[in-house]
C-alpha cells in the first residue's frame, strides 16, 4: 500500500492544443500538445494527484486536502468537451478521455481494452469534425469574412483532409502584404492592421465596419 501511486492518463486526439486551467488546484495547468493526425494518432497527459487548500479561519492555516487523479482527468476532458460546440453525449465528441494508471502510447496502443475505447472515440470525433466544417461552411455562405472562421473549424478541415475557400491554411503564404504604418506583415485582404490596428482599407473599413456599426 505504501507503493501506491495516484495516477490516470488522459488520451487526446484533438486537432489542437489544450490548455487547461485549474484555478484553486495545484498544480493548476494542464496541457496537451494538439494531435496533428487526429483521425489515426493519439498524444497522452499524465495526471498525478492534485491538492487544494481549504479556508478555515484567519487563525488557522488552509487545511491541504488531496483531488484524487482520476477526478482531475475527469474533469479535465469532462470540462473542454462542453466548452466546444456540437458536443452531443455519445453522438458527436470531440476524441478525448482517460484510463486509470499510468501508461505510456506505446502501452496503450497494445491493450485490446483500450483501442475499444479509442475507436469509438474515433468515430464520435470524426463527426464532430465534420460539424464543425459544415458550420464553417455555413458561416462563409453567409458572411464571407475569414474572421468569422474559428481555428478549430480550420483545424478541423485539415484533419479531415480538406480544402476550403475560408481556411487561410491553404493560401500561399508568400502572400501577405507589408502594412503601409507599422511594416507588420497582413493578409492581402486585410481591412485593418492586426498589430497597430492601421486602417488599411478605407473604402471597405467605411462600408463593413462603420455603416454595420451605425444602422
Amino acid at each position: 500500500m505504501d507503493n501506491f501511486k495516484d495516477v490516470s492518463t488522459v488520451i487526446s486526439m484533438v486537432p489542437v492544443a489544450i490548455n487547461e486551467n485549474k484555478p484553486g488546484l495545484i498544480p493548476a495547468a494542464y496541457h496537451i500538445p494538439a494531435c496533428l493526425r487526429p483521425l489515426n494518432d493519439f498524444n497522452i497527459l499524465v495526471v498525478e494527484r492534485a491538492k487544494f487548500g481549504v479556508y478555515i479561519d484567519e487563525n488557522r492555516p488552509a487545511l491541504i486536502v488531496p483531488e484524487p487523479s482520476d477526478r482531475v482527468a475527469e474533469s479535465i476532458c469532462r470540462d473542454l468537451k462542453v466548452s466546444w460546440g456540437h458536443y452531443v453525449p455519445d453522438q458527436s465528441e470531440p476524441g478525448l478521455f482517460w484510463v486509470h494508471g499510468e501508461h505510456t502510447k506505446t502501452g496503450l496502443a497494445r491493450a485490446p481494452e483500450f483501442m475499444d475505447r479509442y475507436e469509438r472515440a474515433l468515430r464520435l470525433q470524426r463527426v464532430w469534425l465534420e460539424k464543425l466544417v459544415e458550420e464553417g461552411d455555413d458561416y462563409w455562405a453567409k458572411h464571407r469574412a475569414r474572421r468569422m472562421i474559428s481555428d478549430l473549424q480550420r483545424a478541423a478541415a485539415t484533419a479531415l483532409g480538406l480544402k476550403k475557400e475560408w481556411d487561410l491554411k491553404n493560401e500561399v503564404a508568400t502572400s501577405l502584404s507589408v502594412c503601409k504604418f507599422c511594416r507588420g506583415e497582413v493578409h492581402p485582404e486585410a481591412v485593418i492592421c492586426k498589430h497597430c490596428t492601421g486602417i488599411l482599407n478605407v473604402e471597405r473599413y467605411e462600408k463593413e465596419f462603420v455603416k454595420a456599426t451605425t444602422k
